[in-house]
């Protein structure tokens, strides 16, 4: 007669370590932590987008397109772009429309919608960058928008004024040889004088401007 098989006990082992794992598995398992983040009032995205849609139109009719005309018609499908891609070139692309109204519906220089059309597409390609990077879910804070009026607001002034000398100079109301030399060192001052402000990096190192998703 044989005696008890060395291999019962490791068999018995290997048994009872095969029932008992499903009960330690939950044990092994990393525990999921709950992260809760407090924000304040913020603005979906989804109405920020729209507003593009709104600017693009707003800055077509001042440009000088009669409201319920072909142009104005179109300027609002060139403004469903933005809407659906922020991120793009659509908001160039209204620009450019906007700018084509303006040439050929315009009827002269000194016409106070010039100046509001310059305003209004400004302010949609400002807006149209914070939404690009992100979907229609975000939720942008209030804050986010007052960085963008402080960067929109003395860029604007500065357009508006070359714009007013621009439209001086195109009605020939001042016509001085010097004027022209004058108005290229101004623009260049210009630019030397915001360029490190608008490269400047908004504090708080890497992170992505914009809103909370």
């Amino acid at each position: 007669m044989r005696g008890p098989s060395r291999l019962a006990p490791l068999r018995d082992r290997v048994v009872e370590l095969v029932r008992s794992t499903p009960r330690a598995l939950p044990s092994l398992r990393p525990r999921r932590r709950r992260v809760q983040i407090g924000l304040g009032t913020t603005l979906p995205g989804w109405l920020l987008r729209a507003l593009l849609t709104v600017l693009t139109g707003a800055a077509v009719v001042a440009a000088g397109a009669p409201t319920g005309s072909a142009l104005f018609w179109i300027g609002l499908l060139v403004g469903v772009a933005p809407l659906v891609r922020p991120g793009g070139a659509s908001a160039v692309v209204a620009v450019g429309f906007v700018a084509f109204v303006a040439l050929t519906a315009g009827t002269g220089a000194w016409r106070p919608g010039a100046f509001v059309a310059l305003a209004l597409t400004h302010l949609l390609v400002q807006l149209a960058a914070v939404l690009g990077p992100f979907g229609w879910s975000v939720r942008v804070e209030p804050g986010v928008l007052v960085v963008l009026l402080r960067r929109y607001l003395p860029v604007q002034v500065a357009c508006q004024l070359v714009a007013v000398v621009g439209a001086v100079v195109a009605q020939g109301r001042v016509q001085l040889w010097w004027l022209g030399p004058l108005a290229v060192l101004a623009v260049g001052a210009l630019v030397v004088a915001l360029a490190p402000r608008l490269t400047a990096r908004p504090r708080g190192g890497g992170q992505r401007p914009g809103g909370a998703v």
